[in-house]
């Protein structure tokens, strides 16, 4: 009885969590409608992260602190090039898509990081693997076969690139563990740097805020990321990394009921099909990249 409560408390805020990063891509949608530039977006949301993280691991979690040497390695900024490119990519996807299609495109990183692993012998190759590749690549097609708009067709492929990033983040991040540090202050600070000199090489001018844009400013800035990742430390203490990772896997749901609740915004019978096929095929991914790879005991 013990053990069923402990992993119903890990359970609770790996949903939570999941809850709160599906808020980013509405987000980013939101400002991008009221006038801010791609760059624009990214520079407001890591320059404001990064203190914040801070001011939270000052309050919360001191210890961490201590850890801040990486942030100047090879490895650290390089894992935060790929991390800024991975949200640059989907933030431009975004202006010519819905949140809920943007973000479950995305969600095809771990078929990407399955077939990767095989290739490399790390996984076997599997009837698994084989009706995930299926069902996101019919996804993909059916979800352009209506559609006339290129701007809609771009908008995947930013979206499909930001995918290919993070997965090249995730496997160089397997490589070796990164402190909670760089995870927190680092990678984003070595964003905001980025996103900076971004917006700087491409003026433009910037669109009046409002008290509503400011809270989608910090909502953006604190939700997604401090309270996301707070709520991931917290379910890793109960319940395993794997079984977190299947938990995150659904979170296209989320997304798009939050798109549904937030912004009525609704999809047609051939995005929803579309949807649907992608989103199974990432958690079929997801759960075969748990099996155990050639030569590991059972």
């Amino acid at each position: 009885m013990t053990e069923r409560k402990s992993l119903q408390a890990g359970i609770a805020p790996a949903v939570a969590s999941t809850v709160a990063f599906a808020v980013l891509p509405i987000l980013i949608s939101q400002l991008l409608a009221l006038g801010f530039s791609s760059y624009q977006v990214m520079t407001l949301r890591f320059t404001l992260a990064v203190p914040l993280s801070l001011l939270y691991l000052l309050m919360a979690q001191r210890r961490i602190l201590r850890e801040w040497r990486g942030c100047l390695t090879g490895r650290t900024i390089a894992l935060g090039v790929l991390f800024f490119l991975t949200a640059l990519f989907m933030t431009i996807g975004l202006e010519s898509l819905d949140p809920a299609i943007g973000n479950v495109i995305f969600y095809t990183f771990p078929f990407l990081v399955l077939l990767i692993e095989v290739v490399r012998g790390f996984q076997r190759f599997s009837w698994a693997l084989l009706c995930s590749m299926v069902l996101i690549f019919v996804g993909i097609v059916v979800l352009n076969s209506p559609q006339g708009d290129v701007a809609f067709q771009v908008g995947i492929l930013w979206c499909l690139g930001s995918a290919a990033t993070f997965t090249a983040y995730l496997l160089l991040n397997r490589q070796q563990e990164t402190s909670q540090f760089d995870a927190m202050v680092s990678i984003p600070f070595w964003c905001a740097a980025l996103s900076v000199l971004t917006t700087v090489l491409s003026p433009a001018s910037w669109p009046a805020c409002s008290a509503a844009c400011l809270w989608q400013v910090v909502g953006l800035a604190t939700v997604p990321t401090i309270v996301a990742l707070h709520l991931v430390n917290v379910s890793l203490r109960t319940i395993t990394a794997s079984s977190f990772s299947v938990i995150s896997s659904t979170e296209p749901l989320f997304v798009l009921l939050l798109s549904l609740i937030i912004s009525r915004q609704l999809l047609a019978l051939h995005e929803v099909a579309a949807f649907a096929m992608i989103t199974i095929g990432s958690v079929v991914a997801t759960v075969s990249a748990l099996r155990p790879a050639p030569g590991e005991n059972t």
